[in-house]
């Protein structure tokens, strides 16, 4: 195949696809979270599932008789 026949498949390949869009988050000082909520309770439900997630296996392993 010549170069000349290749380079329009070429730019077919690298268009970008329509109906998708880039997110840009414009972060300031107090407001990083990319959506408006309570950062007090967001922080309790993430170190409430984080020590649940974190602590089963141990707990399973506990459990089943390894730290006896």
């Amino acid at each position: 195949m010549s170069l000349i026949a290749g380079r329009p498949a070429f730019r077919q390949i690298q268009q970008i696809p329509r109906g998708i869009r880039s997110v840009h988050i414009e972060n300031k000082v107090h407001d990083t979270m990319p959506f408006r909520t309570n950062g007090g309770g967001f922080g309790a439900k993430l170190a409430v599932v984080s020590i649940i997630g974190f602590g089963t296996p141990f707990f399973a392993a506990w459990y089943h008789g390894a730290f006896r």
